[in-house]
């Protein structure tokens, strides 16, 4: 994934774009109605032609612009969009690829994603949970070894598993991620070890991201990775709001990423 966004850095660089890294926006400047620059945190300002913003659309819309610049109904309309996340990141750095059970074929299961959702039944009753701050009991769990196609990301002979995990209230009834996390790995880890009995062997390190770490970490608000929740109601011409498609109430201040048309898919 990290080769998507370093060929679109080239590309920009290719055509006179100065990429900075490190550097957190503090504001979106407005004058006269109009988007014309960025301030940092570091007090640097940069001024342009237009601003675009990548980051969800309520830090976009409520974090980054001063609270006069949006109009009130607009402002409304933002607050009240679904972004709660429901789901986590659980990657493993493994001391080599695990056995799965009998009649799995290794190496198609090695090379390929693999979905634990046995039936939809099983996916009902994980997302129930969650819909009452509660992480499923025996979650949904995508499985994939990046290393297989890129040996590159680990030592020889090593490997990395990632897991992309649902569903998993970024609002838990009882407790907080700092405290559940490292438990709820357990959850996730016996949920594979199902089909790879010895996966827990070949751990030699873990790293999880709660829908708390997405917030906190990566920025996005209420931890949800499609920025802001793919229903119906928030898709297609709808996303993120009737009329709005990739422009803002502020002129020349556009979105683009999750948040918008078609979300967050890749």
């Amino acid at each position: 994934m990290g080769m998507v966004t370093r060929a679109l850095r080239r590309s920009a660089e290719t055509r006179g774009a100065q990429v900075f890294l490190g550097s957190r926006v503090k504001r979106v400047i407005v004058k006269g109605g109009k988007a014309v620059g960025v301030e940092l945190d570091d007090g640097r300002t940069m001024y342009s032609r237009v601003v675009v913003s990548n980051a969800d659309i309520k830090t976009s819309m409520l974090g980054l612009l001063d609270p006069d610049a949006l109009p009130t109904q607009a402002k409304k309309s933002v607050e009240s969009l679904k972004n709660m996340g429901v789901s986590m990141k659980v990657h493993l750095a493994l001391d080599g690829l695990p056995r799965f059970r009998e009649g799995v074929d290794m190496g198609l299961a090695s090379s390929s994603i693999i979905h634990i959702g046995p039936s939809l039944e099983y996916l009902e009753r994980a997302y129930d949970e969650s819909k009452y701050g509660k992480p499923s009991t025996r979650p949904f769990v995508s499985l994939e070894f990046p290393t297989v196609y890129d040996a590159t990301l680990a030592p020889p002979g090593k490997h990395i598993a990632s897991m992309f995990v649902q569903y998993t209230p970024y609002r838990l009834r009882e407790g907080d991620w700092d405290d559940a996390k490292s438990k709820y790995v357990d959850v996730v880890l016996d949920t594979v070890q199902e089909y790879a009995p010895n996966i827990r062997d070949k751990i030699v390190n873990t790293h999880a991201y709660s829908p708390k770490d997405l917030e906190r970490v990566i920025g996005i608000r209420g931890g949800n990775i499609h920025h802001i929740d793919v229903t119906l109601a928030q898709s297609f011409g709808n996303r993120p709001l009737p009329g709005w498609g990739y422009t803002t109430p502020v002129d020349g201040y556009y979105l683009c990423g999750a948040s918008t048309y078609p979300g967050g898919g890749v």
